[in-house]
């Protein structure tokens, strides 16, 4: 791609020309000397100077299309390595922690097996940041939750999960031993208003669809810590610090916690009345990206995934009848 072009965006995701210039390693001079170039060429201005550095609306559609014409680039290369060697290349994939760990020790190992000449990079953030670095080129792919629709991408849905919450056995005889029967088919949080939570940041699509629940409904429950991992989350409601929840597809984890680590003190999990928001989990990538063998393979690979997760889920509930039952006093 055209010298400018790529300095051009620097600038803009930099929003400051020296730190523009330092990072293109030219000097700040040459770098305006480019931008400026730019904007003759087109005849228009591409950046507001002041108060600070900032796209105009000119610059906006030249960042969208100068992506574009990257992202090409980087198509036409794939292309011409694939030529030459259809199973060898690198794949950038962007996914959340939790996920990742359940879903890539599952998938990974076919997958390795199968391209052994593909250098796979995983990069963890929530699904809105996941999203700002494909349209940058920073990532080939990633799997996220309630994406926006935009005419640059590809929407693959492959789950939808529901959220429940989780509590000890212990705090479950503490807490809500009084106000629950073996029909209750959920749990109705106006009940237990003191019951202590364990939450995730307030940057987490959890944490918001969580909150606009209890908002919504006029529910107001104590947060008593804040863990981004869910890993730790559940590990700190086996040790009765309070309830956290979590989507189905972490349903299995808690099988294996019960097994191994909450036997004495098991695990439950329930449907929350009222809480009917279900997250649409979806693989996404540019429309514009070149879609080499390995890459369509890996995408299947998460597909074929999800596709056992529901006969999964039912032996789950058939091992533990404790869901959507009154525990054990």
């Amino acid at each position: 791609m055209d010298a400018a072009y790529s300095y051009f965006l620097i600038t803009a995701e930099e929003k400051n020309f020296t730190k523009a210039a330092n990072r293109a390693h030219i000097t700040q001079q040459s770098l305006s000397e480019h931008i400026k170039r730019l904007e003759e060429n087109f005849r228009v201005k591409l950046f507001h100077r002041r108060p600070h550095v900032s796209l105009t609306e000119a610059g906006k559609i030249m960042y969208k299309r100068v992506l574009q014409l990257r992202h090409i680039e980087e198509l036409m290369r794939r292309e011409l390595q694939q030529n030459h060697n259809g199973h060898s290349g690198t794949l950038v994939v962007g996914m959340h922690t939790t996920r990742a760990k359940l879903i890539l020790p599952e998938i990974l190992p076919q997958f390795c097996t199968s391209y052994p000449g593909v250098s796979l990079s995983v990069l963890h953030a929530e699904s809105d940041a996941l999203l700002e670095q494909l349209f940058s080129g920073t990532i080939d792919l990633f799997l996220g939750t309630d994406c926006p629709n935009s005419p640059d991408t590809i929407q693959i849905p492959v789950k939808e999960a529901r959220l429940y919450l989780v509590i000890s056995n212990e705090l479950f005889n503490q807490y809500m031993h009084a106000h629950f029967t073996q029909d209750t088919p959920s749990i109705n949080l106006s009940h237990y208003t003191d019951l202590p939570l364990i939450m995730s940041p307030p940057n987490s699509r959890l944490y918001q669809t969580v909150s606009h629940f209890l908002a919504d409904t006029g529910i107001r429950l104590t947060s008593r810590l804040t863990v981004s991992d869910t890993d730790t989350q559940l590990l700190l409601v086996g040790k009765n610090l309070g309830a956290c929840f979590c989507n189905d597809l972490l349903l299995p984890k808690i099988s294996q916690l019960n097994k191994t680590v909450f036997a004495g003190n098991p695990l439950h999990y329930y449907p929350v009345t009222g809480l009917t928001h279900h997250d649409s989990l979806r693989i996404v990538y540019s429309r514009y990206k070149y879609m080499p063998l390995y890459m369509q393979s890996f995408i299947q690979c998460i597909k074929d995934y999800f596709q056992q997760i529901p006969s999964h889920h039912t032996r789950l509930h058939e091992q533990f009848p404790f869901h959507n039952k009154k525990p054990h006093v």
